[in-house]
């Protein structure tokens, strides 16, 4: 399953109802891409290597992004407060979004009528919430209050970072300096020549991105809204 972050509930009616946005690729690069990059031999073991070591790079890329760096679907519940007309979602951008299913956890819930709000890049704005279909489905909405009500809703986010060459680029740079590291680990040599560029390994315990690679990613950092 493609789905990330279900969180125990089926969507109403079994039907997450998408537009669904091509998906390119879960993952920012290939092993294949790194062999082309460092002109090195293809193995099982490097493969399993490699994709591990993108997984982690791809994770790491995210946690400093603060947002999925591929195009992926979700499922969240939110638990409103009282009078509350934003639902921030945890993972951004949103492309998609599908059934927004009132109380979910009860014997009879309800999909909000998609005119009751409207879909942003960071989640859902209601236009009237007391007035709309959660008036009906919650008993605190009659006395004024959203207080205590949930929302589930399934959606498709995330920045589409195989199609966005400088994020593929560092990856596969990063990918690289860890395969080559393995290598020269093995060999216990402090120096690798790849085509004009050199490798110099002073110290083993260094991985991940360098800080100016980060620096050219960080344009597609999460803005945090209070």
């Amino acid at each position: 399953s493609l789905w990330h972050g279900v969180v125990g509930a089926t969507p109403f009616g079994g039907q997450y109802m998408f537009a669904v946005t091509a998906v390119s690729s879960l993952v920012l690069c290939q092993p294949s891409d790194i062999y082309r990059y460092t002109t090195k031999a293809q193995s099982s073991f490097n493969d399993t290597f490699l994709t591990e070591v993108i997984g982690m790079l791809q994770g790491e890329l995210e946690v400093y992004l603060a947002r999925p760096v591929t195009i992926r679907n979700f499922q969240e519940i939110a638990t409103l407060t009282e009078r509350q007309t934003r639902v921030f979602f945890k993972n951004t951008p949103i492309l998609n979004v599908g059934a927004v299913t009132v109380n979910p956890n009860t014997s009879q819930p309800e999909v909000l009528d998609p005119a009751s709000y409207s879909v942003m890049p960071w989640g859902l704005v209601f236009a009237d919430p007391t007035y709309t279909l959660l008036f009906r489905s919650n008993p605190n909405a009659m006395m004024g209050t959203l207080e205590g009500t949930e929302l589930m809703y399934s959606y498709q986010a995330g920045l589409d970072g195989p199609n966005i060459p400088i994020m593929k680029a560092i990856t596969i740079r990063a990918a690289a300096r860890e395969f080559l590291a393995l290598e020269s680990d093995v060999q216990n040599v402090s120096m690798l020549r790849v085509g004009l560029q050199t490798y110099t390994f002073t110290d083993q315990n260094l991985g991940g991105f360098a800080e100016a690679e980060l620096a050219k990613v960080k344009r597609y950092k999460r803005r945090v809204v209070a």
